[in-house]
C-alpha cells in the first residue's frame, strides 16, 4: 500500500493523541537519476517530498515524520550503475556512519 495511503489512515489517530511516528521508506533512486529507473526514482523523489511535507505540516500535532533512503547496494542495477559511471568511487570502503550521513 503506498506510503499516502498509510498515512492517511493513521495520520487522524496520531494527531489524536497528540503525537506518534511515521517512518516512509525510499530509495537512493529518489536521489540520483539511473537509466532505466526513470519511473522508480521519479516514484522515490515524490515518497521523500511527501514525507518532507507530510514533516511540516505534522509538527504541530507532535507527530514525527521522517523518510528511510537505503544506500546502494552492489549488484543492483542502481547501484552498478552509479558504480560503472564512478561518481560513488569508494563508496562501499567508507565506513557505515559516513553513508548515512551523506545521504
Amino acid at each position: 500500500m503506498p506510503p499516502i495511503f498509510l498515512c492517511h489512515i493513521v495520520l487522524p489517530w496520531m494527531r489524536a493523541q497528540r503525537g506518534g511516528a511515521i517512518i516512509n521508506v525510499a530509495s537512493d533512486a529518489a536521489k540520483a537519476a539511473t537509466p532505466g529507473e526513470t519511473v522508480i526514482g521519479a516514484g522515490m523523489a515524490a515518497i521523500v517530498m511527501f514525507t518532507r511535507a507530510l514533516a511540516i505540516e505534522a509538527k504541530r500535532d507532535g507527530v514525527r515524520v521522517n523518510v528511510l533512503t537505503p544506500s546502494l547496494i552492489v549488484g543492483t542495477p542502481t547501484g552498478d550503475a552509479v558504480l560503472q559511471v564512478g561518481s560513488a568511487r569508494n563508496y562501499s570502503r567508507r565506513p557505515p556512519a559516513w553513508r548515512i550521513l551523506a545521504s
